[in-house]
């Protein structure tokens, strides 16, 4: 496989696999191994997960010539994974064994250093599943490698069809994690079997493990689809509206000018509230938060005065009230040209974003040329046309690249745009 004009052969679909294939494509352009390896790895893993691996395979050869000539140039985590990815997990057992050798065999190092790179080389070799490196497991590692097993096989169960495989695989995953102590349990875990559940339509089971989640501790943007989809709407309705209530005293008391944090969970809580025909309810949210946002202290950082605004008009967005998005957006536009830090970029980023939500896409990417780190308008440009389907003006766009690094991750990022990798 030879060297890609990396300049040139833009994809002009919205095809994801094209777009992590040129990803790949032009990454083989890259000078700096680290840089070429890790791009390709990306590209190999994402395309063997969504079964693509024949399309997968000229980048997994590069990738494996290259790490047979510098072994060294990335994490062996990412070696092992994307190895795995391709079915070669008995080669990734391998780098494992070899790189824990290597650390245990150097008497260079302090033995305090040397038994941290172990502890780590072992919590990444169980993240990959490979528990056969280690005949001395503990009960918790056993339990949450049982878990995590679990969970993969009844996601492939579902995907095929196996609705009774993937419960009894969701009950040994619920098994294996109610054994682990609560304080070394993995985040989250009753969120994900909620889910789990739910696809399989296991009922009383997902009533289960949401019962295992503290009232303020719900969030609409993790379970509130789900809740729905089990015949909860009215329990969801009511998760939304605590939500922003909960957002609203966390503001109230807040001490440092973190407020783009409430206004983010009560955008996400109201647009929820909109996508679910409480559309009255919505507004009456909006305007009571509304109230309140100007005694919060967000002038003390324009940045976060343009993220909390620029929220809100995503929220408002929903609602089809014009005149109050552009009162937001233009609160927040003026907090952005206000900022003069290095979160500048961040303040027209938010703001940039607000516009694409609400449709208005040339507005969006007029700032887009204008604001930011000059690396990032093109990248920033190519996601916004990929967003509008406009995917014949990205290669315009990119024509100025300047290196096979910044072409590669733009096709990245159009990837991630058009699937949500």
């Amino acid at each position: 496989m030879g060297l890609p004009n990396w300049r040139g052969k833009w994809p002009k679909t919205r095809s994801v696999k094209d777009w992590i294939v040129a990803s790949g494509e032009k990454a083989l352009a890259i000078k700096d191994v680290s840089d070429r390896l890790l791009t390709l790895s990306f590209a190999i893993e994402r395309l063997a997960e969504r079964g693509f691996q024949k399309a997968a395979q000229p980048l997994f050869a590069k990738f494996q010539a290259d790490v047979a000539a510098h072994p060294k140039a990335i994490d062996i985590t990412l070696v092992a994974e994307t190895y795995i990815s391709m079915g070669k997990r008995d080669t990734a057992r391998k780098f494992f064994e070899a790189a824990i050798a290597e650390v245990s065999a150097n008497k260079k190092l302090q033995r305090a250093r040397r038994m941290n790179i172990l502890a780590s080389l072992r919590r990444n070799a169980l993240y990959l599943q490979l528990t056969e490196l280690f005949p001395d497991l503990t009960d918790v590692e056993r339990c949450k490698v049982e878990y995590e097993i679990a969970l993969d096989k009844a996601d492939v169960a579902l995907k095929n069809g196996e609705q009774e495989a993937a419960r009894k695989l969701a009950r040994i995953a619920e098994n294996a994690i109610r054994r682990v102590p609560p304080h070394r349990a993995l985040r989250l875990w009753p969120e994900h079997l909620l889910t789990l559940y739910a696809k399989i339509g296991d009922r009383p089971s997902a009533l289960r493990m949401l019962r295992r989640i503290a009232k303020n501790d719900r969030s609409v943007q993790i379970i509130g689809k789900t809740l729905v989809n089990l015949g909860l709407r009215d329990l969801a309705i009511d998760m939304a509206r605590r939500q922003v209530a909960t957002a609203l005293d966390e503001a109230r008391a807040m001490s440092l000018p973190n407020y783009h944090f409430p206004a983010m969970n009560i955008a996400a809580a109201i647009e929820f509230l909109a996508d679910h025909d409480e559309v009255e309810l919505a507004r009456k949210e909006l305007n009571a938060v509304m109230k309140e946002v100007d005694s919060w202290a967000t002038h003390r950082s324009a940045w976060v005065e343009a993220a909390v605004h620029s929220a809100l008009a995503t929220a408002g967005a929903k609602l089809s009230d014009r005149a109050a998005i552009e009162t937001m957006l233009n609160r927040a536009r003026q907090a952005g040209h206000s900022e003069r830090s290095t979160f500048r970029p961040m303040a027209w980023q938010s703001i940039i974003d607000a516009y694409a939500a609400i449709g208005a896409w040339d507005e969006a990417l007029a700032l887009a040329k204008k604001h930011g780190a000059k690396e990032d308008l093109r990248r920033r440009q190519a996601v916004l046309l990929a967003k509008a389907g406009r995917m014949n003006e990205i290669a315009t766009v990119m024509k100025e690249s300047t290196t096979p690094l910044e072409a590669a991750n733009v096709c990245w990022w159009v990837a991630v745009t058009l699937d949500g990798l």
